[in-house]
C-alpha cells in the first residue's frame, strides 16, 4: 500500500512537472513569435518613417511652394506700388 501511494505521488508530480514543461515551451514559442512580429512591424514603421521624411523634404522645397503659390493660388510678388513702408 505504501509503495502504491509513493508511486501515485510520483506519477502526479511527474504529470505536474510535464504539464509545466510543455506549457513553458509553448509560452517560449509564443513569445518568440511575438518578438518576430514586433521586429517586422518596427522595420516597416522605420521604412515608412524614412519615406515620409523624404516626402516632407520634397514638399518643403522653396521651388515647389513658389510654383503652388503662383500657379494654384494666383499669388505674385508685390509690385513697388503695393509696398507700404511702416515707420
Amino acid at each position: 500500500l505504501d509503495i502504491f501511494r509513493f508511486l501515485m505521488i510520483c506519477m502526479i508530480l511527474f504529470t505536474i512537472v510535464s504539464v509545466f514543461h510543455v506549457w513553458s515551451r509553448f509560452k517560449l514559442v509564443d513569445l518568440n513569435l511575438r518578438i518576430s512580429e514586433s521586429s517586422r512591424s518596427l522595420k516597416q514603421a522605420e521604412q515608412e518613417q524614412k519615406r515620409l521624411m523624404l516626402e516632407v523634404a520634397s514638399l518643403r522645397t522653396p521651388g515647389r511652394i513658389d510654383a503652388i503659390a503662383k500657379g494654384e493660388l494666383g499669388m505674385a510678388l508685390p509690385t513697388e506700388q503695393q509696398i507700404v513702408l511702416v515707420k
